[in-house]
């Protein structure tokens, strides 16, 4: 047996791990929320986890995770925000911001196998304001644009920088001590 089939049964395996502990802990942050009395928007670290996926996992990986998370919650699992599941949590305002994470840690991952951004933290914010923009979108749909910007965008900006600013050097550790 030749040394790259070994590697590749070795992340064949890897991965096979990798994934249920990548979902596990995306879902653990669920419990990780604070409420904003003035919207129903929860602040969580979910989107941070999502995006941070989509540059470390990259493309395939990161969207095999989120759509693995998203189906669970469809499924009545718990994983989503305050233990929320369902069909119709999906269907609710929140719906564009958990589907936002699957779509920016596709574009994330895609962006950086690419090399289309080079800067990671560049990338980070990015992710982020995909997230928030499709959520305010959808979001928009119940409210109005203008209710919609103002309850499901701006209040979240500020949060996702600082949140951009830690992950980014997470990731910068990380990256240099398992690349």
């Amino acid at each position: 047996m030749n040394a790259f089939a070994i590697s590749t049964k070795k992340k064949i395996i890897l991965d096979f791990l990798l994934v249920p502990f990548a979902l596990i802990f995306l879902i653990s942050f669920a419990k990780i929320q604070i409420p904003l009395f003035f919207t129903p928007i929860p602040l969580t670290l979910q989107n941070s986890i999502a995006v941070f996926y989509g540059l470390y996992f990259k493309s395939k990986k990161a969207s095999i995770i989120l759509f693995l998370f998203l189906l669970l919650g469809a499924f009545n699992m718990p994983v989503f925000a305050y233990g929320n599941s369902g069909i119709n949590y999906l269907c609710s305002i929140s719906g564009g911001y958990l589907f936002g994470y699957l779509i920016s840690a596709y574009l994330i991952g895609k962006f950086s196998e690419l090399k289309i951004i080079k800067n990671h933290s560049l990338l980070m914010l990015l992710g982020h304001f995909i997230i928030l923009f499709t959520g305010f979108l959808y979001f928009s749909t119940f409210v109005g644009l203008k209710k919609g910007f103002l309850l499901g965008f701006l209040p979240f900006i500020f949060g996702d920088i600082i949140k951009t600013i830690i992950i980014s050097k997470i990731y910068k550790r990380l990256s240099s001590v398992f690349w």
